[in-house]
């Protein structure tokens, strides 16, 4: 079963497991609403950063490149990183999510720690 967790904007920290296949489901929820979000006609971005830089990401996640798949009014944002497009990734970065709709308005969603977890 995918993982479900419900959002609002701010601050969440991820944590991958080096090799396996990421893969979990959100559903967007505005501060203060148990009701979910319509996403329908937005797309999100993803990047992916070293910290202390955001100049240039180490990954990028998009509805463009089928690595984040938005569920329209049932408000799920659903994040896909394959293990084998996490060559890049070092042990500790920084991740930024971005909602935009239609006319273009950019809206940070969520961000904070992406944490890298080597298996043992």
């Amino acid at each position: 079963m995918t993982p479900r967790l419900v959002i609002g904007p701010g601050q969440l920290d991820i944590q991958l497991f080096q090799g396996a296949t990421f893969d979990v489901t959100m559903v967007y929820a505005p501060t203060g609403s148990s009701t979910p979000f319509n996403l329908t006609g937005f797309s999100a971005d993803m990047k992916v950063y070293a910290p202390g830089s955001i100049a240039e990401p180490i990954d990028e996640l998009s509805v463009a490149n089928g690595r984040i798949i938005l569920g329209g009014t049932a408000g799920t944002i659903r994040l896909l990183i394959p293990s084998t497009d996490q060559e890049n990734y070092i042990p500790s970065m920084r991740y930024l999510l971005e909602l935009s709709d239609s006319s273009g308005n950019v809206t940070p969603l969520i961000y904070g720690n992406f944490i890298v977890v080597v298996p043992q």
